[in-house]
């Protein structure tokens, strides 16, 4: 699968969603439903999302506000305050933030990072 998570720290308070080759949002949404959100949920503490879409490429099957839309229909966990996307092109980070800050009903925080360090020093900063 073109999407895979992993801990970026030992607290499990940061989470990559590292997305590589090809993908679609549909992917996305069946990622965040079988592993993202569960494995955010299981901890007892407030959990930063960084997805990192350098280097890979959206397939587009309707309108990028349409194919967020599918992503903010699925309850978010609870402990989820923030989600910074790093894609490496400054005009998708805002136009992705911008769909997500559109089509959300939740009180996440959501930012666009330069780089997946940026977004570490971001996450770290918030949660300390």
């Amino acid at each position: 699968m073109p999407i895979n998570i992993h801990w970026a720290n030992n607290t499990q308070s940061i989470v990559i969603q590292k997305f590589s080759d090809v993908w679609t949002w549909d992917q996305v949404v069946v990622n965040c439903q079988t592993d993202l959100y569960p494995a955010i949920g299981q901890m007892s503490h407030p959990v930063v999302l960084i997805q990192d879409m350098v280097g890979s490429h959206w397939t587009p099957t309707t309108s990028l506000l349409a194919e967020v839309e599918k992503l903010m229909h699925i309850p978010q966990p609870h402990n989820l305050p923030m989600i910074q996307v790093v894609s490496g092109e400054p005009s998708v980070d805002m136009l992705v933030v911008s769909a997500y800050k559109r089509t959300s009903d939740s009180n996440c925080i959501f930012q666009a990072s330069s780089t997946v360090n940026v977004a570490l020093r971001n996450a770290n900063d918030y949660l300390n």
